[in-house]
């Protein structure tokens, strides 16, 4: 709902819209298939962005720690070529809150408020990902493979 806003005239919440929004990409790579949604991505100045609303507060720290922009920059590497070193990752997170004495209704806190987080990529944390993930990938086989047993 919040992201179908950002679409309209009048969005939920103030946040940085890119050219692409919600960019999918499909790619095979070694026998696995890959894939993401990146919330929005601008080619011209490969800035990729990913919405985040909680209670838990997003920081630099754990912008930088986020797996997931790394997933993109292996993405966006493998069906583009661009280099991670090349990209821009931002993170919007606005806070949210509980409404009231209904626990499982949530609203932004107000006033809405977005706070950015940037963070970089290196080539080398791509590789280590795509280490990672090929050896997960080979673990989850084996473990099929001996519940078929």
């Amino acid at each position: 709902m919040m992201h179908a806003s950002f679409e309209t005239d009048k969005p939920l919440a103030p946040v940085t819209i890119l050219a692409e929004q919600e960019k999918k990409i499909v790619v095979k790579y070694k026998g696995m298939t890959l894939s993401g949604t990146l919330d929005g991505f601008d080619p011209k100045t490969k800035t990729v962005i990913d919405y985040k609303s909680g209670k838990v507060p997003w920081t630099k720290a754990r912008t930088d720690d986020h797996g997931q922009f790394t997933m993109y920059a292996l993405l966006l590497y493998l069906t583009e070529g661009i280099p991670p070193e090349e990209l821009t990752f931002l993170i919007e997170w606005i806070p949210t809150e509980v409404a009231g004495d209904f626990e499982e209704v949530v609203q932004f806190q107000q006033p809405i408020c977005v706070h950015p987080f940037y963070t970089k990529r290196t080539t080398q944390q791509m590789l280590a990902f795509l280490v990672k993930l090929k050896t997960t990938v080979k673990q989850m086989k084996l473990l099929v493979k001996k519940k078929e047993l």
